[in-house]
């Protein structure tokens, strides 16, 4: 931790790769910071993508680059009393992010936090891409032709990525579609870039798989056509990634029957809602 003029700063392990050499870590943070606050100084916010009465988000720009700044508003005392517990939710969002670097799930970490009286902010790189809510709802029709077979690899990516997750023993709370960014490393094969971890903890059964699942479906179907085929190359690649889940169904295909059922009777527990999609919040 070190005493910046915006206030105390704790660097991530992304700070010493995401600068060059010549730039200094505190210096960029103190003016992404300011920009952010004031609109002012050597960098500016070029979009508010999110803001409400939790958190506000911009993206900054500063020397030909995009940062991400996530600023959490909390009162005085309650900022002080969670920080010292390291229960606020930019912590929270620290810890969720550094558990799912550890078992190899792509995420965007911060750079840094900066804790001050009254909030706290996290400053991110941006990354270019849509949120899998806006890429399902324009990546064009889910039956037909290319785009069909389009969508049913970044669903079998997105599968493998739960499944690499619940198998080193995490689970993700909010894992919903405005929560994976669609980037062109996805769109080329990879994974999808996870942002706003606050929700991760650790895997106690398939409970917790099956409930992840359920958040990402109703999510996925408020933006738009899904199919069973694009459901089912999902939960495959799932559990091709993960063999400890359904395990005691046996065989490959009683394992896939019972996910989908437990998946369909946590999805439709409940209605859709405006925080099942969250379909804007970007690189938040």
């Amino acid at each position: 931790m070190i005493r910046l003029d915006v206030g105390r700063c704790w660097f991530g392990p992304a700070a010493a790769t995401l600068l060059d050499g010549a730039d200094d870590a505190a210096v960029c943070v103190e003016e992404v910071i300011a920009a952010a606050a004031s609109h002012a100084g050597a960098a500016r916010v070029t979009e508010v993508i999110k803001e409400d009465e939790r958190s506000r988000v911009v993206r900054v720009e500063r020397g030909g680059k995009s940062w991400v700044v996530k600023q959490y508003h909390m009162c005085r005392l309650k900022t002080w009393a969670y920080h010292v517990l390291r229960r606020t939710p930019a912590w929270r969002e620290w810890a969720g992010g550094s558990a799912l670097a550890a078992c190899g799930v792509r995420v965007n970490l911060p750079m840094a936090l900066v804790h001050r009286a009254g909030g706290q902010w996290l400053v991110f790189e941006y990354v270019a891409g849509l949120s899998l809510h806006e890429w399902v709802r324009d990546a064009g029709p889910a039956m037909r032709g290319d785009d069909a077979a389009r969508r049913r690899r970044v669903a079998a990516a997105i599968g493998r990525q739960i499944g690499g997750m619940s198998g080193a023993g995490k689970v993700n709370r909010d894992h919903k579609a405005g929560n994976l960014i669609i980037d062109a490393v996805c769109e080329q094969g990879g994974e999808p870039m996870v942002i706003d971890p606050v929700g991760v903890k650790g895997r106690r059964g398939d409970r917790g798989v099956y409930q992840m699942l359920a958040v990402l479906d109703r999510s996925v179907r408020r933006a738009g056509e899904t199919t069973a085929r694009e459901r089912v190359a999902c939960v495959k690649a799932m559990l091709a990634a993960d063999g400890s889940i359904a395990r005691a169904r046996g065989t490959a295909r009683a394992r896939l029957r019972e996910v989908m059922r437990q998946v369909d009777r946590r999805r439709d527990a409940r209605p859709l809602s405006y925080e099942d999609g969250a379909g804007s919040n970007k690189n938040s």
